[in-house]
């Protein structure tokens, strides 16, 4: 995902993604929540690359991998547009390799439950 990120590319969001993998954001750009699927997350990788910007200076961390025999959780987070925000993916290791089968982010600095 990072990779795709820092490039706006969708042909390698499209590879390194399952067809049907969805996009959970919460708290990203000012928006509560959204949802999108990989073929609208991949057309807005398009405009924004086709306007010639790009992410190569975010900085990505892994922060936890969890594999199992075909599925696997991975926690990353990285700081975009000078915001932290986490990363939790699901993958799937499929025939050609490990495969996304779902991604959630958002900044986890927004949306805490009030001091009681």
């Amino acid at each position: 995902m990072g990779w795709a990120h820092a490039a706006y590319d969708p042909a390698l969001l499209a590879s390194s993604h399952l067809p049907d993998c969805t996009y959970s954001r919460v708290h990203v750009e000012g928006v509560p929540y959204a949802r999108v699927s990989l073929s609208e997350a991949a057309a807005g990788y398009a405009a924004r690359r086709d306007r010639g910007e790009t992410d190569r200076n975010s900085r990505w961390r892994v922060l936890l991998v969890a594999p199992s025999d075909r599925i696997a959780a991975a926690k990353l987070d990285v700081v975009y547009r000078g915001v932290r925000h986490v990363d939790h993916l699901l993958l799937l290791r499929t025939a050609s390799g490990w495969r996304i089968a779902a991604a959630a982010w958002g900044d986890p600095s927004r949306g805490k439950a009030p001091a009681r």
